[in-house]
């Protein structure tokens, strides 16, 4: 019986716009080239550096990520309010 390796794709924070450009330039080729079997990236900071929105969500599901996770920590100030300190994961197709 042979063995295959799960190659994963594991990006750290991309942030606003210029993160979203980079990763949409990178993605598919990294993707090729490493035969990456899962992406997964974190995606609190996608709008701005400042939050996450169904827009760039769907932009990265586009791109080939297949999880993208999402945590916002907090102190009690902010325009969060109440959903400070939620944690959550999002699957695409």
């Amino acid at each position: 019986m042979s063995q295959k390796t799960l190659n994963i794709l594991f990006i750290g924070d991309i942030v606003g716009t210029p993160g979203l450009d980079l990763a949409a330039t990178l993605m598919k080729s990294y993707v090729q080239k490493y035969e990456i079997d899962l992406s997964i990236a974190n995606g609190e900071n996608l709008v701005d550096g400042k939050g996450i929105n169904e827009e760039s969500v769907q932009k990265l599901f586009s791109l080939g990520v297949q999880v993208l996770r999402e945590e916002i920590i907090c102190g009690t100030t902010g325009t969060l309010g109440k959903y400070c300190q939620a944690t959550g994961m999002f699957f695409g197709h």
